[in-house]
């Protein structure tokens, strides 16, 4: 599925957990990508908890993550710098009904603390990993086997998705949208008759 990625695009993988090494270390590539799933960073249990002190645990645990992105982002400035994240999680319609769920308020705040990133980050991109697999589903984007055999929640069409979607982006980066004004100076292209009499 990676194949989507522009030909002599160079890829390499860190391992299940590096992400702070990674996103520190001055390393020579030109762009880093680093995609979060919240229930790596917060415990399964502390995301379906209904207890208030759970909330703030959660949150000092994304302020933790962003704080070193934001170390990462300082320290590489040139470095291009691309951050996909998959905040929704299935909950029961029960437990929604009548609130936020524990869950929902976290991938909320973790969106709105990233996207406060940007402005201040010229070559930080976003992905929404959340708005990209909306059309075709959660179920058939993610596969828990996946997890297991090679550490990604992505199921092969869901990881086709995003690379075709990181792709777009570092073509949009490599070749900027070409934008053409044309100019007609008094009867150098048209003279304006062939609108008044026609050819």
């Amino acid at each position: 599925a990676w194949e989507a990625i522009n030909k002599g695009t160079e890829l390499i993988f860190g391992e299940y957990g590096d992400w702070p090494q990674m996103l520190t270390n001055n390393l020579d590539e030109d762009a880093l990508c680093w995609v979060i799933f919240l229930e790596d960073l917060i415990p399964r249990e502390v995301l379906f908890s209904e207890k208030q002190e759970d909330i703030l645990k959660a949150k000092l645990t994304v302020d933790s993550a962003l704080d070193v992105l934001r170390f990462g982002l300082n320290s590489n400035s040139k470095k291009y710098t691309f951050i996909a994240w998959l905040g929704w999680q299935p909950d029961s319609v029960l437990r929604s009904a009548r609130k936020k769920t524990l869950s929902f308020i976290i991938a909320e705040y973790m969106t709105d603390q990233l996207y406060n990133l940007l402005d201040k980050n010229k070559r930080l991109y976003l992905i929404p990993l959340d708005t990209l697999f909306g059309e075709e589903g959660y179920k058939t984007c993610t596969d828990s086997r996946n997890f297991f055999l090679s550490r990604t929640r992505l199921s092969q069409k869901g990881i086709k998705i995003f690379a075709t979607s990181l792709n777009k982006l570092l073509v949009r980066i490599d070749k900027p949208a070409v934008k053409l004004l044309v100019l007609d100076c008094d009867n150098t292209l048209w003279g304006g008759v062939i609108g008044e009499n026609g050819i």
